[in-house]
């Protein structure tokens, strides 16, 4: 989905308080769980604050358990990508002495 600012700023705020109300989520159990204020995500939802910052952003995101690029309107999964488990690193064989 091609997104031009000014789509952003009425995707955003539709789009968290869809994902926040399928997540049966109130805006304070959403500002418990990102660190957000209450008042900032509300802002953000009524569209009163045009821009939001990417860490703000991605604390919302990860809380919603969705990704920054939905929210934005750059993809329409809502789902987050899966993290793929990174394999642990393999302590080095001792090497023989010399």
């Amino acid at each position: 989905m091609n997104t031009n600012p000014a789509q952003i700023g009425a995707i955003v705020p539709s789009r968290l308080r869809e994902i926040r109300t399928q997540r049966k989520l109130s805006t304070a159990r959403l500002a418990e769980l990102s660190g957000v204020s209450g008042i900032a995500i509300r802002s953000y939802e009524r569209g009163i604050r045009p821009s939001i910052q990417g860490k703000q952003l991605a604390r919302i995101a990860i809380a919603l358990k969705t990704s920054t690029d939905y929210l934005l309107g750059i993809s329409d999964t809502p789902r987050a990508p899966r993290n793929r488990k990174k394999k642990a690193a393999q302590p080095e064989k001792p090497r023989p002495p010399r």
